[in-house]
């Protein structure tokens, strides 16, 4: 029960939590059989709760058996279909070498009952874009479990990629991709013969089937490098950057496109890549950004069509206010406690979230209950308190589009104090989009011959 509920809990926080969930599947997810989903894992906890929550299954996870401290977090987290996986350290500081195994049974026997396992088989989590090599545990599992039932389970490894424009912000978008079922009844004669060999094949075909659902970079250059194309591209052909599907492909065509120079024209590709870099660094000193200096051609317009915002949003700065002073307890809590509670920002996302499960219903009950004793009448006080969280996203909208404002007359400012500087600057970034057109082209003409 605990679970059912945590779980309808979890979708309307991450569709409140998310500005937009793209969910793409090639095929269609088994139902009644045997499951194990496989995903990277760039965000801790965020990953588990988006896959539980998105795919119409009842889950259990694999979790560290460091977080199984006493006797009542045991009972919690086996509320919550956690099954303790020990790692090689942990077995190395004194536990015995069976623990490992009794988790192995346990999950041979969810599979045996049509269950469904979420296995992250990096095993461990971090921000950057970059997939770590796979344990061999999920196809130890697998193997194991259909071997038992002589490779009559039917069970299927379903390799899920999650991508976060902004893993740890509050009204980002997520895309999760599922690729094609991979079905183990072509590893059973390897099985038999050379299991380790077996296990070794499967998990890289799963490491292979999760890097075409995700961006896997090789270093952080190379995904600052994918990171400002894009913004490049975005901003050059108005691209909506919440159209995520579009934005994940436009980063998958580039990365290609990457490789592809990387071979046929290094230094060509040097070259640009300097100058890129170049005219972040100088765009970023002026505190401005790349969709502000795209917009330098209509400076007039940009500025008369800022200014009347600016006045506008002067104008709706007291409902800001409102909103601002009747959300700010829920709002700020969850980052607060986050930043408390570990340096680590690939778990703020999910600190944030569950901290915002807790925060934002009970400051909206207790404030519902200062109103009824403010104004003696529970009609008034539920009408106000009805708009408390209207106001709430008001005021983190009317926040974001400040800045955008600011950066604006920024812009027309800097450019009127210092107009061969900025000047220099668009021209920049003119010669850039002209070598990333004619390297676009290239690479079009090569990839459809």
């Amino acid at each position: 029960m605990s679970y059912k509920i945590l779980k309808w809990l979890a979708k309307i926080a991450l569709n409140i939590f998310f500005r937009k969930i793209q969910f793409t599947t090639l095929t269609k997810i088994p139902e009644n059989s045997p499951l194990i989903v496989v995903s990277n894992h760039p965000n801790t906890f965020m990953d588990a709760i988006l896959l539980a929550a998105l795919i119409d299954r009842e889950f259990y996870f694999l979790t560290n058996a460091s977080v199984f401290t006493n006797t009542y977090v045991k009972w919690l987290l086996k509320q919550l279909h956690m099954i303790p996986i020990y790692r090689k350290q942990d077995i190395e500081n004194g536990l015995p070498q069976n623990h490992n195994s009794l988790t192995f049974e346990a999950c041979v026997e969810l599979l045996k009952n049509n269950g469904a396992l979420i296995i992250f088989p990096e095993g461990v989590s971090e921000g950057k874009r970059q997939l770590k090599k796979f344990k061999t545990g999920t196809a130890r599992i697998a193997l194991l479990a259909e071997s038992l039932s002589h490779f009559q389970l039917n069970l299927a490894i379903l390799p899920v990629g999650i991508n976060y424009s902004d893993p740890e912000n509050f009204r980002s978008n997520v895309i999760v991709n599922v690729g094609y079922p991979i079905y183990l009844q072509t590893y059973q004669e390897s099985y038999t013969q050379n299991p380790v060999e077996a296990v070794n094949q499967l998990t890289d075909y799963i490491y292979f089937s999760i890097q075409k659902l995700v961006i896997n970079t090789n270093s952080n250059s190379e995904d600052e490098l994918i990171k400002n194309i894009q913004t490049l591209f975005l901003n050059e052909f108005a691209i909506n950057p919440n159209a995520v599907h579009t934005v994940f492909t436009i980063e998958k065509e580039i990365q290609q496109a990457i490789y592809y120079f990387s071979e046929a024209k290094p230094f060509e590709l040097h070259d640009l890549t300097q100058a890129i870099k170049s005219y972040f660094y100088t765009v970023h000193q002026y505190k401005l950004d790349d969709q502000t200096i795209s917009n330098i051609k209509g400076l007039k317009k940009l500025y008369y069509s800022s200014l009347l915002q600016f006045i506008l949003l002067i104008m709706l700065s007291p409902l800001f206010v409102v909103g601002w002073f009747t959300n700010w307890v829920p709002y700020t809590l969850p980052k607060l406690v986050a930043t408390k509670l570990t340096p680590y920002k690939e778990y703020h996302a999910g600190i944030k979230l569950v901290t915002g499960l807790i925060a934002f219903p009970l400051w909206y009950f207790l404030s519902y209950l200062w109103l009824v004793y403010l104004f003696r009448k529970q009609i008034y006080s539920l009408f106000i308190f009805a708009i408390f969280p209207i106001l709430g996203f008001f005021a983190l909208n009317f926040a974001i589009k400040w800045d955008q404002v600011q950066k604006k007359l920024k812009l027309v400012y800097e450019f009127r104090r210092n107009k061969r500087k900025i000047a220099e600057l668009t021209l920049q970034r003119k010669e850039i989009i002209k070598k990333l057109k004619e390297f676009q082209m290239e690479y079009t003409t090569h990839a459809n011959p």
